[in-house]
């Protein structure tokens, strides 16, 4: 049986995206790992060094495997970026390969959620200061629509449910919400320009 060009043509286009899946996934699994395993402060330092001994080579050669696979120049930067920065180091490495658009990393996703969330914030602060007894449920949409996990914003929740159950009034709520929601402003702007 003779394999015509365009089938063994399809043939190694086909192994060669599933390649670079299987690969990409070992990474971003192990960059999770990794990073869990970095958190992990209690762990004992023989340990630490074990796991270290046998992550390495994983990094390095998928890494080459991916390089390899996308016709991408492999350097020796490349494992060491994501053992140094976990997953911003991959996304790094996944943009050089063309795996990723820039627009897709982790720190670019951050940046638009924090954009996002001054967004709301502004929002929030209008409710606040505009009509004097703005709806509740207002208020409530746009915490709801805010996807990142603070203290304060939970604390302005924690506030409004306390107006719902009488125990505070709609003017204290809204001075010490409007405190809160300046407070969060200023952290966030103040994190948008540590990653700018």
């Amino acid at each position: 049986m003779e394999l015509s060009e365009e089938y063994l043509s399809k043939l190694e286009r086909y192994i060669e995206s599933w390649v670079v899946e299987k690969s990409r996934s070992v990474l971003e699994n192990v960059v999770e790992l990794y990073e869990d395993f970095r958190r992990g402060d209690d762990l004992p330092e023989e340990l630490v060094k074990t796991f270290q001994l046998h992550l390495h080579p994983v990094i390095y050669n998928s890494t080459k495997i991916l390089s390899f696979t996308t016709s991408k120049e492999w350097a020796v930067r490349d494992p060491y970026s994501i053992w140094e920065q976990g997953g911003t180091g991959l996304d790094e490495v996944l943009v050089k390969y063309g795996l990723l658009d820039e627009g897709e990393t982790a720190e670019a996703k951050k940046r638009a959620r924090i954009q996002s969330l001054l967004r709301e914030l502004g929002e929030l602060k209008e409710l606040l200061s505009g009509m004097r007894y703005p709806s509740r449920t207002w208020i409530h949409g746009v915490l709801l629509r805010i996807h990142i996990q603070d203290p304060l914003l939970d604390e302005i929740l924690h506030l409004i449910e306390r107006v719902t159950m009488g125990e505070l009034s709609w003017d204290e709520y809204v001075n010490s919400a409007s405190r809160l929601v300046e407070d969060l402003t200023t952290k966030y702007r103040e994190i948008e320009k540590q990653n700018s």
